[in-house]
Parts: C-alpha cells; sequence; structure tokens
C-alpha cells in the first residue's frame, strides 16, 4: 500500500499554558508522559515519514529532543499561537506552512492520550487514501461525536478549509477519554490499565 501514498508529516502539539490539568502534556500514564506515548507511536507508523512536535513550553520541547536521533524535529510556537482563544488547527497550519514538501498532515491530539496507538494512526491513514478524504478523523462512538483525537488532512484540507469527503473513523469507546482535569487523568490510567489487561 505504500506506493500509493504521498509524503506525510505529522504534527503533535501541545502548549505549556493548560489551566484545568496544569503540564498537561508532561503528565504521565504509566511510566511514560502524554508527549513519549504519541511520539513513540507516531515513530512506529508504517507511513509516516517526518514527525514534528509544536510547543512553546521548553520542558515540553526538551522531552520531544530526547527522541531527534529518531529524526524528531521540533518547533518553537509563537506566544500569538499559545492563549486559550486559539484554536488547534491555526497552530498547526503554522508549523506545516514550514515543511512544505508534505502533500498529508497527520495531527495527534495529546488531549486523548489512549488513542494514541500505532494500529489506529495508520489505520486513519489507510481509510484517508483509500476513500481519496480532504479529511479524516476519529470520533467517539458512544456519544457519537467528532473527537479529532487522530486527524489526517491534505495540504489543501488544512490550508482552505474546504474538504470535499470525509471519513469519521469509530474510536473504540471502552478506552476513550478526553483528558482535560485531574480526574480525567485517573479515568485514562485506569482505562489503560484495562487494555494492558484485556
Amino acid at each position: 500500500m505504500r506506493r500509493y501514498l504521498s509524503n506525510i508529516i505529522c504534527i503533535i502539539a501541545a502548549r505549556g499554558g493548560s489551566k484545568r490539568l496544569p503540564r498537561k502534556a508532561l503528565q504521565k500514564i504509566g511510566n511514560r508522559t502524554f508527549i513519549e506515548i504519541a511520539i513513540e507511536a507516531a515513530l512506529d507508523s508504517k507511513y509516516i515519514d517526518k514527525i514534528v512536535f509544536s510547543s512553546d513550553d521548553k520542558e515540553m520541547l526538551d522531552v520531544a529532543n530526547n527522541y531527534k536521533n529518531q529524526g524528531i524535529v521540533t518547533d518553537i510556537r509563537p506566544d500569538y499561537l499559545c492563549n486559550d482563544e486559539v484554536e488547534l488547527l491555526e497552530a498547526i497550519k503554522y508549523t506545516a506552512n514550514k515543511f512544505e514538501g508534505y502533500d498529508t498532515i497527520v495531527i495527534l491530539q495529546i488531549d486523548h492520550v489512549l488513542s494514541m496507538t500505532t494500529e489506529k494512526i495508520d489505520e486513519c491513514i489507510e481509510a484517508h487514501m483509500e476513500y481519496k478524504s480532504q479529511d479524516t478523523l476519529t470520533i467517539d462512538v458512544q456519544n457519537m461525536h467528532r473527537t479529532g483525537a487522530i486527524r489526517v488532512l491534505s495540504r489543501q484540507g488544512l490550508m482552505w478549509g474546504i474538504p470535499t469527503a470525509r471519513m469519521n473513523f469509530i474510536e473504540d469507546y471502552t478506552y476513550y477519554v478526553d483528558v482535560h482535569t485531574p480526574e480525567d487523568l485517573e479515568v485514562a490510567k485506569t482505562r489503560m490499565k484495562w487494555r494492558e489487561y484485556g
């Protein structure tokens, strides 16, 4: 299948100013931070050609830089893209514009840490290519709403916001949690144990 895919870049974004769960991206499930879980899942993908971690936070960038010898690139996000009013896609566009040779952008939303598996990432990429979508994203099957935990966009779809087709990929609700608070984090830790021990 690889021969049919365009160049693929994965962008993982996290900012230092999370309010309800401070330093959220540096929280751990097991012995790994959210950042490490997302990066390691992307590194094992069969399809991703480049991985960029974007943040305004030095400590978070330092964690990502531990993977520099595996090809991870870090990008410092400017302050104007780090406040609560800025949409994630605006920060993603800023980084994607620095890497113009990639036609397909994979976005991993770090809040949805339990969704960060290599298998789910590759499944979304394969669905995106099979259906020739402009925008492919995950949904929470329990509540039937879009999560965007993993999102695959064409460069055109990202930059111009004109997706001509959408394939919603089904999330496993048994393990799904959107982490925003300390309570959410405890739920995520519990559900990770469910997944590990079946």
